[in-house]
């Protein structure tokens, strides 16, 4: 039996996950036959729990492992019990349930990696991992989760590449695409378009149309062809329109007329026609124009402003002109259709003509990687799913699996249902209960693949209604009675409101489509709660402000900023009341939302030093590392590094270092920074850092930081250390390349967040989409003003399938624009654009109904259709309190106060005062420098004894092998610094004696610029072995040979260079040779 709870926000979804687990974990031996006694006492190997993040995981498991404990030792203070013994429990015995909870609790924790409760991309992977060989895949490999990067570097290769000669075909059909983005002007978003279409391989919708593209879309010839003919149509249909329009306009001026002349003048119907001349043939005709067409010619102008001549000249014209316009509204009838379904089925298809070609790059990067893309998981593991029988899937990855508990079902996507439904098919064969539980209301995760349709509609396509046990969980747990009836009432009417909006918009093919015509009401059917036992006071308050702006020439942000100031009043206000900070939660709908209001709110910190309300944030947004002034101060610092060449770099370090470090205010700062850009001297601290070009990333960074010693208070300790876990991590998997890593920082390494503990005093900033699943006290939404539609730069692409004359290609991507609802593709567009709604509303159900006591919505009023909007037209609407089947309405107008634009519902609470300890400060931040750190001597000689100067001479004479002028020095002793070989006294030490000494008239010849160098350069003589003198130096007058000694002097010295000067002799070379005993400094002149 396949059970499905469809369960609305805080109406104890978990706890049914719970409870139903736990009935299959203590069922008793006779409910599951067949299995040997080791297995019954391990049943939770063979129970998966699948949800949808690592959090969710951790958090069943504990409240399961909870409950076992509480049921085998104090089973009366359990909330299961009642459910679990009696008729329709597991059994009618308290003492064999203890007993059963306690062997359950002892074999699970002593087995707790077989407690099979994961994300169901873990449990995916795992049988990924089992099946490498069949899907060609050997050795090791990792998990790639950044697609972005590898769709990055895939279409650079692909690029790169094009100088190939098997790519010739690529490169022509690349230029043929530019040439037409020249001709249409679009060149400048080239690459962005490619991007565009490339990054659909990820999505299901793309994977699923694949297999059926993959032939045509080899064969550009072909796809030039189609190409070729959509061109024709285009044209031949512009050509009609436009040789139409003139032959009008042509009527018009020899009869002495114009456009103007007819009636409204300039904004007159005829003044189309100079639009379609213009090339603009995507304007229909307007209504104004189909009156000319339709109506009287006396209709055609204003009889009291027009003269005689004009109306005259008009009466000769009419049935010339009438024909003319009736032949341009029959061309905007059929033949538009097909013109502007041609305009929107062309703009992807140079991008589609290459998709295979990037694909193939992107297979390439995984191969030379080692890697696997998170999202082709689910595309490899249906294609073993659909061929393998289910046993030999469970043989492959070492377990059997008896039951399937899915949780938040309306966020699984098709490609992964197809992969669940063979197993949960055979377990249900065998006539072994699974669960399904989700909540339609609560999708908000489309954008990743998610089909809520699975549970809305399609579940009776797979099971038969004996197989199924549909249930709804109807009552809210979770808040107070006057948030339930405002949520009831809203959501009940929005659904509504919503639906009749769209339905006026359907084109008239489409008006009796079921599949449209209810889906949004269908989607809202059972939103409406009953009250909890305990929730039945009179508890609970709603708050609705709109805000709009004072001044027509105001722009909305005028309205955001009433919003942001009514929010702080909310919060001093909670205060007042004795309302925790933790209890605070304010929601938003965007990331740059929570920036903006955190922002506001740091600022009322900082202006509320003397007054006792805080508002102190735990926000990702907040917490965002890149917002740190240090790190903004060392990323500045990178950037001049990196390019010091560039004017802006160089006063944006400039800038942050009188900012950031020495906290000058712009003001103060800027005309310093103009002095000094203006003077020859350069800023000390650029200086010093341009000496730390060349080394590794990570240590480039603990340098920077090292200069400043900042924030003696440490509040930006954990952001510096937070960025160096980030250098780290991002050299350990990549390069440690400076220039890669500043994009990858702009890009993505600026919005990493620090993590907090939840248990911190403090309000909660996050977005809608995170807040799901969690729930608080107070809700604050400052912003409830999102679009109800695609914000036009957001469009996505749609998969739509064709029709004739486009249906050579059986699919094709076009871009979500309102034209299409006049075009071939207008059930592919209406159908976004319901589910579009729904995914906004549903953002608005998930937001509402996390608060437990009060609920502020606050909306700055925007144009177009919106949530704000919706809200609005909810509250005018007259209504009456009601209940239906136990289910509470409210009146929603009658709280309405349309003057002051406020609707409130209840009455907000009094809550215990809270005492508020005072925050730990953390100690400033040290930098230890890669000299001064702990190290494993890698030639740790003198480790026992750092008076060993033959460890000085090994060090030395490594230093000298690697140089080939004096300027060379430094880097090469620090090279041996950081490997650990010597520590900066030391190598400080050794510089200083060598610079001493190459002071010296004489050795500055053997170290100056300009001469050729050859470092313990081999010489190979045959039979007798390998030569290798420490320096040659050739230069105008001869080579010359230097050894350096470290040791006394000995004969065999002179022996040695004399032979090396000797096998110069035998290259035709004058020679001349030195020791150089370092430690003392002597020069010994040897002869052949």
């Amino acid at each position: 039996m396949l059970n499905v709870y469809r369960a609305s926000a805080g109406s104890g979804k978990t706890y049914q996950l719970t409870l139903e687990y736990i009935k299959l974990l203590l069922a008793p031996p006779e409910l599951e036959e067949g299995l040997l006694p080791s297995e019954r006492q391990r049943l939770f190997r063979r129970i998966l729990a699948v949800t949808f993040t690592n959090k969710a995981t951790d958090e069943m498991k504990q409240r399961i492992i909870k409950q076992l404990d509480i049921l085998a030792h104090a089973p009366q203070e359990s909330d299961y019990l009642d459910k679990l013994l009696g008729r329709d429990g597991i059994t009618h015995d308290i003492d064999t349930l203890k007993k059963q909870a306690a062997e359950q609790l002892y074999t699970l924790l002593h087995d707790f990696s077989g407690f099979n409760i994961s994300t169901i991309d873990r449990f995916f992977q795992q049988i990924t991992r089992a099946f490498m060989h069949e899907i060609g895949y050997s050795g090791g490999y990792n998990i790639e989760l950044d697609s972005a990067h590898v769709l990055t570097e895939a279409v650079d290769n692909l690029f790169f590449d094009l100088e190939k000669k098997e790519n010739k075909e690529l490169l022509k059909w690349l230029v043929n695409y530019a040439r037409q983005q020249v001709e249409e002007d679009t060149y400048k978003n080239f690459r962005k378009k490619i991007d565009e279409l490339a990054g659909e391989i990820f999505k299901e919708e793309f994977k699923s149309q694949s297999e059926t593209l993959e032939k045509r879309l080899q064969d550009k010839q072909f796809l030039s062809r189609y190409i070729g003919a959509l061109d024709n149509g285009k044209r031949a249909f512009e050509k009609q329109v436009r040789e139409r329009a003139e032959a009008a306009l042509t009527l018009l001026s020899t009869n002495g007329l114009s456009p103007e002349d007819f009636k409204y003048g300039n904004k007159s119907g005829a003044m189309t026609l100079r639009k379609w001349i213009n090339g603009n043939y995507t304007q229909p005709p307007s209504d104004r124009f189909l009156q000319i067409a339709e109506e009287d010619v006396t209709k055609w102008y204003t009889k009291s402003k027009t003269s005689a001549d004009i109306s005259d000249a008009m009466t000769r014209i009419e049935t010339t002109l009438r024909g003319i316009f009736r032949e341009i509204i029959v061309l905007y009838g059929t033949p538009y259709k097909e013109y502007l379904s041609a305009r929107h089925t062309k703009k992807y298809l140079y991008t589609l003509g290459i998709i295979n070609d990037i694909v193939n790059h992107i297979q390439e990067y995984q191969s030379e990687h080692g890697t696997l893309l998170l999202s082709d998981t689910n595309d490899l593991l249906r294609k073993i799913i659909r061929h393998d029988d289910t046993p030999f899937v469970y043989e492959k990855i070492g377990t059997y699996i008896d039951h399937f508990f899915i949780d938040e079902f309306q966020d699984t996507s098709a490609t992964q249902w197809k992969n669940f439904y063979p197993l949960i098919k055979e377990s249900n064969d065998r006539g072994l209960t699974n669960l399904l539980v989700g909540d339609v209301k609560q999708s908000i995760y489309r954008w990743r693949n998610s089909d809520w349709e699975l549970l809305n509609e399609k579940l009776p396509d797979y099971f038969s209604e004996e197989e199924l046990h549909d249930e709804t969980l109807d009552t809210n747990w979770r808040s107070e009675k006057e948030v339930v009836r405002f949520n009831n009432t809203f959501f009940d009417r929005a659904s509504a409101r919503l639906q009749q909006i769209l339905n006026e918009n359907l084109p008239v093919p489409l008006q009796d489509d079921e599949n449209l015509c209810r889906k949004i009401e269908l989607a809202y059917r059972n939103a409406a709660q009953k009250i909890g036992k305990e929730k039945t006071a009179e508890g609970g308050y709603v708050e609705i402000d709109f805000f709009e702006n004072t001044q027509e020439n105001e722009d909305e942000s005028r309205a955001r900023d009433k919003a942001m100031n009514r929010t702080a009043e909310i919060l001093r206000d909670l205060q007042d009341r004795g309302v925790a900070l933790r209890d605070i939660a304010i929601l938003v709908r965007t990331k740059e939302e929570g920036n903006r209001i955190v922002q506001y709110l740091l600022q009322e910190q900082a202006s509320a030093t003397e007054s006792h309300y805080r508002y102190d944030v735990i926000s990702d947004e907040a917490l965002y590392i890149g917002n740190s002034s240090t790190v903004q101060l060392i990323i500045a610092l990178l950037d001049y590094l990196n390019t010091p060449q560039e004017p802006l770099t160089r006063f944006t370090a400039l800038y942050q270092i009188e900012t950031a470090y020495r906290k000058k205010s712009p003001d103060e700062a800027i005309p310093e920074i103009c002095h000094i850009l203006n003077s020859e001297t350069k800023e000390e601290i650029l200086h010093r850092i341009e000496h730390f070009r060349g080394e590794p990333l990570y240590e480039i960074c603990e340098k920077i930081i090292d200069l400043f010693p900042v924030d003696t208070n440490g509040d930006e300790n954990v952001f510096i250390q937070a960025f160096l876990d980030l250098v780290l991590q991002y050299t350990d998997k990549r390069s440690s390349d400076l220039n890669s890593f500043l994009s990858w920082w702009r890009e993505k390494g600026c919005t990493r967040s620090l993590s907090t503990p939840q248990e911190q005093d403090a309000i909660r900033i996050m977005t809608i989409h995170k807040s799901k699943g969690l729930e608080f006290k107070i809700v604050i939404i400052p912003f409830c003003n999102w679009p109800i539609d695609h914000r036009p730069s957001q469009a996505p692409i749609l998969w739509a399938g064709t029709a004739e004359p486009f249906d050579n290609l059986p699919v094709v991507p076009i871009a979500y624009h309102g034209d299409l609802a006049s075009t071939i593709y207008a059930r592919t567009y209406f159908t976004e654009q319901i589910h579009t709604y729904i995914d906004n509303l549903n953002l608005a159900y998930v937001a509402f109904t996390r608060a437990r006591e009060e609920l502020y919505i606050f909306v700055p009023k925007v144009s177009g259709l919106n949530i704000g909007t919706l809200l609005q037209n909810v509250l005018e609407e007259n209504g009456v309190s009601s209940s239906i089947d136990g289910k509470p309405y409210a009146d929603l107008s009658a709280g309405y106060d349309r003057e002051t634009g406020r609707y409130t519902l209840g009455t907000p609470l009094f809550h215990n005062g809270v005492e508020h300890s005072k925050p730990l400060r953390p100690t400033p931040y040290h930098s230890i420098l890669p000299g001064k750190r702990l190290h494993l001597r890698l030639m740790g000689q003198s480790f026992f004894d750092p008076e060993d100067r033959r460890h000085h001479g090994t060090v030395c004479h490594r230093v000298l092998s690697t140089i080939e002028t004096a300027d060379d020095i430094s880097a090469a002793i620090q090279k041996h610094v950081h490997i650990g070989e010597i520590s900066t006294d030391e190598g400080r030490e050794i510089e200083e004696m060598l610079r001493t000494q190459l002071s010296e008239p004489e050795k500055q010849r053997w170290f100056k610029a300009g001469n050729r160098i050859l470092n313990e350069q081999e010489i190979l003589q045959p039979k007798q072995g390998v030569y290798r003198p420490d320096r040659i130096i050739i230069d105008n007058e001869g080579a010359t040979v230097i050894d350096y000694k470290f040791g006394v002097e000995r004969p065999t010295h002179r022996k040695q260079v004399a032979g090396y000067m000797h096998l110069l002799q035998e290259m035709g070379y004058t020679t001349r040779g030195y020791i150089w005993y370092v430690p003392t400094g002597k020069v010994i002149t040897v002869e052949t």
